[in-house]
């Protein structure tokens, strides 16, 4: 690390990177030093950027309820996934020790183990569980593909292999979020979400349908907001 940050204390690798000897070659995605780093973490930030920029939509069509609704148990979900990432990172990985190819390994277990809860979840509390399991998962994956390359090369070359990690870190952000988008499960829920959607707030506004998770769940912001349909 080679700025402030609360999580790690400050190297001087930037410092160092610009004092070392100077060399012709750069530090390439192909290298094979660390080719097998950089896939591991461009395939795991899509899967990461893939969840975290469609757990909102997943929310709503999960719980079948409207957007004006939602914000409550969307903030809830990703409020969890946040404190599981900063506990892998600032609580877990400093105290266990794992060495970058077992944070990867173990990180990439987790974090599927994680999305197939999400997969699998018919409510709000399965909804939160696997949101926290899969960004406690990539807590862990990210810093162990960042160990894991700055490791792979020497001293002078700190600076290149910093590039590449930062542009794969970037990448997955670009293309992640559009093909995730663009799945079947939406076309698919699509009509069975209008048609829940009514019996939910209905049942929330008459006091019917208790034992449905799904009213359990939201039935607090359904009534703050009004918004059931007519």
């Amino acid at each position: 690390m080679s700025y402030p940050s609360i999580a790690s204390p400050v190297t001087g690798a930037s410092v160092v990177a610009a004092t070392s000897p100077r060399r012709a070659a750069r530090v390439r995605w192909s290298d094979g030093r660390i080719r097998r780093w950089v896939i591991a973490g461009v395939a795991s930030g899509h899967a990461q950027a893939a969840s975290l920029t469609c757990i909102g939509f997943y929310v709503i069509d999960r719980l079948a309820i409207a957007p004006s609704v939602a914000q409550g148990p969307i903030s809830i979900v990703m409020m969890a996934g946040a404190g599981a990432g900063l506990a892998a990172q600032w609580g877990l990985i400093p105290r266990l020790g794992l060495a970058p190819r077992a944070l990867v390994l173990w990180g990439t277990m987790i974090a599927a183990v994680g999305l197939a809860i999400i997969v699998f979840a018919g409510s709000l509390y399965g909804l939160v569980l696997g949101f926290a399991v899969s960004s406690l998962g990539f807590g862990f994956t990210r810093p162990g593909f960042t160990a894991g390359s700055s490791l792979a090369v020497s001293l002078s070359e700190q600076g290149s292999v910093a590039g590449v990690i930062t542009a794969a870190n970037g990448i997955a952000f670009v293309a992640a979020p559009a093909i995730a988008q663009v799945t079947p499960d939406r076309v698919l829920y699509r009509d069975r979400h209008s048609r829940s959607q009514c019996c939910c707030c209905s049942a929330s506004q008459s006091g019917r349908g208790r034992g449905s998770s799904c009213c359990r769940a939201v039935r607090p912001w359904v009534r703050a907001a009004g918004a059931c349909p007519a």
